[in-house]
């Protein structure tokens, strides 16, 4: 069986996080201080947003205490665990610009898959992701994926890739977002945030694209090794 996570990114300024001080000089380029205190300055609303998480899953899963283990080591990551899938968030600098921070959010370890269709899940989560990330169970070969797609020659399919081949953009017509692939990650990444089902939904709709051609469905959806 594939491996999926769902992951959310928002931006945010770093003069709008809770733990921002005026004294704080944004620097031109980052370094690994900067990059500390932004995730010092993130902790509390990481606090605050397990705790709102830990309660939604609580109340709509009907968790036990034991259930849910709670990490927050202050250090611009959380994380709670669950027996049917962890959920992770974490501050950090965007690499790109320095006056902003990243949020990323994750659910992730996903061992019943049925749970996260549940209406707990969407009680609990709404539309908080935009990306549906599949681990394929053998590395994908990257040059040999673009080569195919060139081959076909494929009118509804926009192409990009890096020179070195390292990974590949695929933009489709029918699909409003795009399809990113390197070679042990495949992200179908949405234009703002869906509903779990929505989000899985597209993800069927892409693979189904691809199940048009058996080469193509082999190299990014083959089961083996």
């Amino acid at each position: 069986m594939l491996q999926f996570a769902l992951t959310g990114k928002k931006y945010e300024k770093v003069k709008s996080l809770t733990g921002y001080r005026k004294s704080v000089r944004i620097p031109e380029q980052i370094t690994s201080g900067y990059e500390t205190m932004i995730a010092s300055m993130g902790v509390e609303q990481i606090s605050e947003d397990l705790e709102e998480v830990r309660t939604a899953l609580r109340t709509g899963f009907k968790f036990k205490r034991k259930e849910l283990t709670v990490s927050d080591t202050g250090d611009g990551t959380g994380t709670i665990v669950t027996p049917f899938f962890n959920y992770s968030i974490t501050v950090s600098c965007n690499p790109e610009n320095p006056a902003e921070a990243i949020w990323l959010r994750q659910v992730d370890e996903i061992s019943d898959a049925d749970q996260i269709f549940s209406d707990a899940f969407a009680d609990a989560f709404g539309q908080m992701f935009d990306t549906v990330e599949l681990s394929p169970p053998a590395p994908i070969e990257i040059e040999a994926l673009i080569d195919r797609i060139e081959e076909l020659e494929i009118d509804r399919i926009e192409l990009d890739y890096d020179h070195q081949a390292t990974w590949c953009q695929i933009q489709l017509p029918e699909f409003q977002g795009q399809v990113h692939v390197t070679s042990d990650n495949f992200s179908v990444i949405q234009k703002g945030s869906k509903s779990t089902k929505a989000l899985l939904a597209s993800l069927l709709d892409v693979q189904n694209i691809f199940n048009e051609d058996e080469e193509l469905q082999g190299m990014l959806f083959r089961q083996g090794a």
